[in-house]
């Protein structure tokens, strides 16, 4: 009986104890309706959404987790993998980053944003909206596919066609069935109706067999058998210092802070044997011109080398290069010329002239104060409110440009253009092939016009149009008391001319 007892006694005194390390915190976000989490070595055994106004976070003490708040910020972050549980206030929305795809979720749905594609979820759909202007909608009727000229549905009643009787049909399944369509019912479908917080359980935990779907939309998921080598130093530069990082293979995260020195942690990582790791040498040198550079010891490595800096706000950026992998860069500052390879440009709140380059992958620039000229191929541009001049070209991809002033270039082959124009400070040629051309034009717009498309039509119901030649595929005019020559070609597609007061 007293052995009994004793047993009772120190199972009671355990249990007391796992209780005691029980952790939970509040936090609250007064006025925001958005709030980011940032989650580094953390895995989610729940995330629940409830009726209240704070976002409680519960944990084990001995995880030992790091939780940093700003304005708009959760980060959540520990040496070891902790395991934590989230509770949102329902009437937030909440973002996060996952390999360089930007989640956003709410109690209702889920949105996946990557370079070609935005993925949605609701609680009964799956809907897909690509960079050629193509929707997938996979729902309890079954599957909808909406090109731009042409609509199949494909569902227990049989298949339905309607669209453009002279499309080749067979050219649009061959295109659709082995690409988009043929990705998404294999790899998706088993999430369509679960709840928002469960996908993005899914996708901040990298489920184990889940994978498949992360991948086809462009994420690259740690492989368990991957070896790491992480450095992180802090440096005290001077005022005024300017950064140049030089990465080999791998992403770039820049963000500038309110503290007054610079955090740079560095990863290595690779999913061969330990010793390629020794490999790869990270070279700094400190001073005014403030360098970081990734070196090779042999030929070809195989290892990725990932950076995330956080810079204090005085210090500006030079030259920014990598490859096979994207550059971020948030509330930073500084003229300068950010250059990869296969990864893609993430630019918010700059200030400063940017040159962005990149092929194979997309752009998003918002928020820059200066001159932004960016070039991509095969991916599509989105940029919003840049003060300054902005030229952008790709190819294979769509144009998007929202609250810019002052447009030098807009360029793209075999992709479709929107644009919003206020103003011309210069003549502005807007050329693509086989896609459609959207503009959005303010009517205190002057500007003289030259609108083409082959094998399509022009429609338009300006104000303040003064057409001097009009026909279904030509139109030349001005606009107001006319000005600065707008140029506007496509081929085998239309063009839309609208007003932009109307849809403010």
């Amino acid at each position: 009986m007293l052995r009994a007892c004793r047993g009772i006694i120190i199972t009671v005194l355990l249990l007391s104890v796992l209780i005691l390390e029980a952790v939970q915190e509040e936090f609250m976000f007064p006025g925001e309706q958005e709030v980011f989490l940032n989650f580094e070595n953390v895995k989610l055994n729940n995330i629940n959404f409830y009726d209240g106004n704070e976002i409680i976070v519960k944990y084990d003490k001995k995880d030992d987790l790091n939780i940093e708040i700003s304005e708009k910020l959760l980060s959540l972050s520990s040496k070891y993998e902790a395991r934590i549980s989230l509770k949102l206030p329902g009437s937030k929305s909440y973002r996060f980053s996952k390999d360089g795809a930007d989640c956003f979720f709410n109690a209702e749905m889920l949105e996946i944003i990557t370079d070609d594609e935005n993925v949605r979820f609701t609680r009964d759909k799956l809907e897909v909206f690509s960079s050629d202007d193509t929707k997938v909608e996979i729902g309890e009727r079954g599957i909808l596919v909406v090109d731009d000229d042409q609509r199949v549905e494909i569902s227990s009643d049989g298949i339905i066609v309607e669209g453009d009787e002279n499309k080749e049909l067979t050219g649009f399944w061959g295109r659709m069935l082995g690409g988009l369509i043929k990705t998404i019912v294999k790899t998706s479908v088993s999430l369509v109706g679960k709840s928002p917080e469960k996908i993005a359980k899914h996708i901040i935990n990298n489920d184990e067999g889940k994978n498949e779907f992360s991948n086809s939309f462009g994420f690259n998921l740690n492989n368990k058998d991957t070896k790491s080598e992480i450095l992180e130093r802090e440096f005290y530069p001077a005022a005024k210092s300017r950064l140049s990082l030089h990465n080999i293979n791998g992403p770039i995260e820049i963000n500038s802070w309110n503290m007054d020195y610079m955090r740079v942690k560095i990863t290595k990582a690779t999913q061969y044997d330990e010793a390629e790791l020794q490999q790869v040498e990270i070279v700094i040198e400190e001073g005014e011109e403030f360098s970081i550079a990734t070196e090779h010891l042999s030929r070809n490595p195989r290892v990725q080398v990932n950076y995330t800096i956080d810079l204090p706000e005085e210090i500006e950026l030079d030259n920014i290069v990598t490859t096979n992998g994207p550059i971020t860069i948030n509330n930073t500052s500084g003229n300068c010329e950010l250059l990869t390879l296969n990864g893609s440009l993430n630019i918010k709140n700059h200030q400063g002239d940017i040159l962005g380059e990149t092929s194979n992958s997309g752009i998003i620039a918002e928020e820059v104060q200066g001159k932004l000229t960016v070039m991509t191929s095969n991916s599509s541009i989105i940029i919003d409110r840049v003060s300054d001049e902005v030229s952008a070209k790709t190819s294979n991809g769509s144009i998007k440009i929202t609250q810019c002033p002052v447009l030098s270039e807009v360029l793209t082959l075999n992709g479709r253009i929107e644009l919003e124009i206020i103003e011309l400070h210069n003549d502005l040629d807007i050329i693509t092939n086989n896609s459609k051309i959207r503009l959005q034009l303010s009517s205190r717009l002057d500007a003289d016009l030259r609108v083409s498309t082959t094998n399509g039509k022009i429609s338009t119901d300006l104000p303040g149009l003064t057409a001097d030649k009009i026909s279904a595929d030509h139109l030349s005019g001005q606009l107001g008391s006319g000005g600065y020559l707008l140029r506007i070609q496509t081929s085998n597609s239309n063009i839309y001319l609208e007003s932009l007061d109307e849809l403010l």
